[in-house]
C-alpha cells in the first residue's frame, strides 16, 4: 500500500508487517510486498527492503537472531546481506517500536566507492526485515540526511 501524507510516500503492507516513509520524489522501481527498491529521483541514493516471513517455529526473537541467521545461513557467512564494505558501526535504534530495538549497521566499501546503511528488525512476530540504503562516497553527503530519515521511519507492523 502507498499512501501520500502531503510530504512523504508511506508504504506499508499487511501481509509482510512492514512500514516506512520514502520522499514523494523517490521513485519505486520493484515492489513484490515483500521486497521493494526505489531510488530518489538523481538516482544518487538507493533503497532496498526485505521482509522474511516465518512459520512460528523458525521466528526469530529479536533483531540479534536475525542477523545471526545471516551469519550462519546454509550458504556460509553471508553478513551483511546485500551489502559490503568495512563495518564502521552497529548501534541499537528504535527501542519503542514494535519488535525493538532494532540493529542499525554502516558499511563503507572503498573499493566500490560506496556507502551502506543497514537495518535489521525483527521481534519474535511473523516477520524479519532488512533494509539496505546506498550512495557512492562522493553523494553520501549530500543524501545521508534523507537516507537516515528513511532509516529511522521503517518498521515491522504487528500482526492482524
Amino acid at each position: 500500500m502507498i499512501r501520500n501524507d502531503g510530504q512523504n510516500l508511506v508504504l506499508s503492507h499487511p501481509e509482510f508487517y512492514w512500514a516506512l516513509k520514502l520522499p514523494q520524489d523517490w521513485v519505486i522501481t520493484h515492489d513484490m510486498g515483500f521486497e521493494i527498491e526505489a531510488n530518489n529521483a538523481g538516482e544518487t541514493a538507493f533503497m532496498h527492503l526485505v521482509s522474511q516471513t516465518w512459520l512460528t517455529k523458525d521466528r526469530k526473537p529479536n533483531a540479534r537472531a536475525y542477523v545471526d541467521y545471516w551469519k550462519n545461513s546454509t550458504y556460509g557467512d553471508i553478513f551483511p546481506i546485500l551489502a559490503d564494505g568495512t563495518m564502521l558501526s552497529e548501534t541499537e535504534i528504535s527501542q519503542d517500536k514494535f519488535g525493538g530495538p532494532y540493529l542499525r549497521y554502516e558499511f563503507d566499501d572503498s573499493k566500490k566507492g560506496v556507502h551502506y546503511l543497514q537495518v535489521y528488525a525483527s521481534g519474535g512476530g511473523p516477520n524479519s526485515i532488512v533494509l539496505t540504503m546506498w550512495a557512492k562516497n562522493t553523494d553520501y553527503p549530500n543524501v545521508q540526511t534523507v537516507l537516515e530519515a528513511i532509516l529511522n521511519s521503517v518498521e515491522l507492523v504487528k500482526e492482524k
